[in-house]
């Protein structure tokens, strides 16, 4: 990710006039990618509740238009469940709307720095981003 924001930094300047406006996305990648390297989701503006500030939101817009566009692309065209049980105290899973949560979770755990949490799914645990 931090090649992609640096390769296309480098080539918004070569390229000049309009070609700048390829600094915008370029400084998504690198600002995510910087948050995943020095494990700070704080970087992105992502709150403990699992929400963004709109102005974060605007900002990293490039970023995360791509990303929420994959997820749900991907998410309709995988058949794999969202979740597994490991054990009686352990569910893993990739990131879930609220209907697909599953019972009888008391945590969720987010390890995305760049997605908001949905909002039912934050009420419906405790939450920890």
């Amino acid at each position: 990710m931090s090649a992609l924001g640096g390769m296309m930094a480098v080539r918004a300047v070569t390229i000049g006039g309009w070609g700048y406006l390829m600094l915008w996305p370029a400084m998504t990648f690198l600002i995510v990618a910087c948050a995943y390297f020095r494990n700070t989701p704080k970087i992105t503006g992502k709150r403990s509740d699992g929400g963004f500030p709109s102005g974060r939101v605007l900002l990293l817009l490039p970023y995360l238009l791509i990303g929420w566009t994959a997820w749900h692309l991907l998410r309709l065209v995988d058949r794999a469940p969202a979740w597994q049980r490991i054990d009686e105290g352990l569910t893993i899973g990739r990131r879930v709307l609220p209907q697909e949560f599953p019972e009888a979770v008391d945590l969720t755990v987010d390890l995305t720095t760049e997605f908001r949490e949905p909002p039912g799914v934050v009420r419906a645990t405790a939450y920890l981003s």
